[in-house]
């Protein structure tokens, strides 16, 4: 008898088990799969902060950052070109700087202005690869107006097709003594810059004297006042020191 009853036991506790499996796998296969935007709808409203703030608000202070970061350099950018009246820039040569500055300074009274060494800027460019990363940065963003070279380092950024066309802004045959051409994007020879006499630039390699060729950029967003630079430069009569005139100091 007590055995039975054990096995009667026995049957009732594989039967409970079985029906718990059953019921197990009954919730699983019903169970509602939330998404995380539920889940996180389901806390109250102290708990989805202090998720928030374990895993999303670090990341939006650095993207916040960054963007302001960012828009503040655009802006300076922005804002010193808007300021700035003509940056003409050397590219590699030797020149006399206060040569330059001093054609800069007699342009500014030239067309009513007031000189500044911020507004009014010379700056030399060589053949580095910092700097042709700078010089390449400027002319493509504009931020360059002029730029004075000799006739190797000429041919190469005409190449490239980014001279103005003078003769939209120019009388050609006026200016024929100093016009220098080179072909556009369609073949054709165009007045792109000045042989400039009276700019003296240098070789880097030899320290001679080099003819200087004067263009402004298509790009500038001082096109006519780069042209009437060109003009100014090209005519300017600037008595640079010479071993004769230094001996009479």
């Amino acid at each position: 008898m007590s055995e039975v009853n054990g096995e009667n036991r026995l049957g009732d506790a594989e039967e409970v088990k079985k029906g718990r499996l059953e019921a197990d796998a009954d919730i699983y296969q019903n169970r509602e799969t939330l998404t995380p935007s539920e889940n996180i709808k389901k806390l109250a409203p102290k708990d989805r902060w202090y998720y928030f703030k374990d895993y999303y608000l670090k990341a939006l202070i650095v993207v916040a950052c960054f963007l302001l970061v960012t828009i503040y350099v655009f802006y300076t950018l922005a804002k010193n070109k808007e300021d700035e009246e003509l940056f003409v820039g050397y590219v590699d040569c030797l020149y006399d700087t206060l040569a330059a500055d001093t054609i800069l300074e007699e342009f500014a009274e030239h067309i009513d202005m007031r000189y500044t060494n911020d507004d009014f800027a010379a700056d030399s460019f060589f053949s580095t690869w910092t700097d042709n990363q700078w010089l390449t940065d400027y002319v493509d963003r504009g931020q360059l107006d002029v730029l004075i070279l000799d006739e190797q380092m000429y041919k190469a950024y005409a190449a490239r097709n980014v001279f103005l066309d003078l003769s939209e802004y120019i009388n050609v045959e006026e200016y024929s003594d100093y016009i220098v051409y080179a072909p556009n994007y369609e073949g054709k020879d165009t007045p792109t810059a000045f042989q400039c006499d009276s700019i003296k630039i240098y070789s880097t390699q030899t320290g001679e004297e080099v003819p200087a060729y004067i263009a402004v950029l298509q790009k500038s967003s001082q096109i006519e006042r780069g042209v009437e630079y060109l003009k100014f430069a090209t005519t300017f009569e600037y008595e640079y020191e010479t071993e004769e005139t230094s001996e009479k100091k």
